[in-house]
Order: C-alpha cells, then sequence, then structure tokens
C-alpha cells in the first residue's frame, strides 16, 4: 500500500502543478475492515506530501465501525455514500471534523433508477442541516460509470438541480 502511495504521489503533484480543483482519492475497502485505517493514514500523507491543492477521500459503505478513525485522515474533504448508507450522516455528525469540508453523497450510484429532484433536495437539506451550507458538497453516492450516459446524465441533471433549489431556500 505505500509503495502505491509513493507512485500516485507522483500523479498527485502532476495533478495539482495542472491546476485542477481537487484531487481524491477514491478509496472502496476502508469500511470493510480489509485495510488497516493506520495504513490510510501513512499512505494518504506519502500521497498528498507538499501538495497545496486540496485533498478528499472518498470511502464507500457504511462507515459505523470507523468513523472515529476516517474523520481524522489528513486530507481537507471526506466524502462518504448518503443514498445507500444513510446512517452514514449520523455516524458522521457525532465527531469532530476538524474543519473538514464534507463530501455528501446523495444520488444512487448502484440503482439505475433516477432519482426524482425533490428526493435530492431532502437528502441534500438533511446534510446542510447537519453540517451547516458552508461544510458540504454535493456529489453521487460514488462513480456513475456502470450506468449508460444516459442514465448517468439525468443522475447528475436532477441533482444539479435540487442543488440549485435548496441554495437558493437558503
Amino acid at each position: 500500500m505505500l509503495d502505491l502511495a509513493a507512485a500516485l504521489h507522483s500523479e498527485a503533484k502532476f495533478l495539482a502543478a495542472s491546476g485542477v480543483y481537487m484531487i481524491q482519492v477514491d478509496e472502496p475497502i476502508l469500511s470493510t475492515g480489509a485495510m488497516d485505517i493506520e495504513t490510510a493514514r501513512e499512505a494518504l500523507k506519502i500521497i498528498f506530501r507538499d501538495i497545496e491543492t486540496p485533498s478528499c477521500i472518498h470511502t464507500c459503505g457504511r462507515l459505523d465501525t470507523i468513523a472515529s478513525e476516517w474523520t481524522r485522515l489528513p486530507v481537507d474533504v471526506i466524502d462518504f455514500e448518503y443514498s445507500v448508507s444513510p446512517d452514514n450522516l449520523s455516524d458522521i455528525s457525532r465527531h469532530d471534523l476538524r474543519n473538514k469540508k464534507i463530501g455528501c453523497g446523495c444520488v444512487k450510484s448502484s440503482d439505475p433508477e433516477v432519482e426524482s429532484v425533490k428526493e435530492i433536495e431532502k437528502r441534500i437539506r438533511s446534510c446542510v442541516e447537519v453540517f451547516g451550507e458552508e461544510n458540504i458538497l454535493i456529489d453521487p453516492d460514488c462513480g456513475l460509470r456502470m450506468h449508460t450516459p444516459e442514465v448517468a446524465f439525468a443522475k447528475l441533471a436532477n441533482m444539479c438541480e435540487a442543488a440549485r433549489n435548496v441554495r437558493a431556500e437558503l
């Protein structure tokens, strides 16, 4: 894992030099217990060493067993599934987030059904209520690569409309 992190550090430096807004590590197994969170912490330190670009980690699945450690990982943004794992919201909110921004997954990436704008608005409002509008980023639970381009576009279009609507209310 640490060797992979060293290789990813070069990629992260390239991305930062290219001017990207944020660099996200998509980590699918921390919630399963298959990887030690201390190793993940060290890997993230290596990946983002001497990089000023905001850093993010996305972790799939339920976070109840790792929430206290996960919220202390050395990144600027912690991003989680909320649509499929709504309990993550309360699991994370119980911990000191140390001024981190929160990425709230509000569109199911595992379901081809396109959620309504109203349904997504409800999820966004819940995240705003818990973390504050200034602290959240809105995104899908995970990538939409398993969907047709039409379904992925419709999900993202509804997500963007819902975010605009909630922003207008605030």
